[in-house]
């Protein structure tokens, strides 16, 4: 490397400089804007918390304000149950034929649960949108999946126009 910039010009090496002294200037910027990004999520992470209970106070999921509506957004994720190997909910998947989800993706196996649990009519309500507690709803599923897998809810909450 030396022996490069030795047979640089100085024409050359200037603006090499310049970016390098931009490098530097840029990279102390993004981590300012990142210190900053990871204070304001912190904030808005405590305010979720405090608006869902709000929310759960009044006894309402979703509430209009300023043009926009904010409402609870419910998720239910599928996993192994405590104390329990993936290895173990594979061989039940392979035995109820349901080997597309072998490979025991979370993401695709608790899509599988969320159709399964919409299936049953007392688990959703008339919006299509599952209701049911992660009991109700692992309670359903097929052969011993609801002795070796677990559901579980995340709450939380969006905003959309109004």
């Amino acid at each position: 490397m030396e022996a490069a910039m030795a047979t640089s010009t100085p024409a050359e090496i200037v603006p090499f400089q310049a970016s390098l002294a931009a490098l530097i200037e840029s990279e102390a910027r993004f981590r300012k804007l990142k210190s900053d990004l990871d204070k304001e999520k912190d904030y808005l992470d405590s305010l979720k918390e405090v608006c869902k209970e709000g929310f759960e106070n009044l006894g309402v999921s979703s509430m209009k304000t300023q043009g926009k509506t904010v409402y609870i957004a419910r998720q239910f994720w599928a996993g192994t149950a405590e104390g329990l190997s993936a290895s173990v909910v594979v061989d039940e998947l392979k035995g109820l034929g349901l080997d597309e989800f072998v490979s025991y993706n979370h993401m695709s196996f608790s899509a599988y649960v969320r159709e399964t649990a919409k299936q049953h009519p007392e688990l959703v309500n008339d919006k299509g949108d599952l209701i049911g507690t992660p009991e109700q709803i692992v309670a359903i599923l097929p052969g011993n999946l609801a002795n070796i897998c677990k559901v579980t809810e995340k709450l939380d909450l969006k905003i959309r126009k109004s």
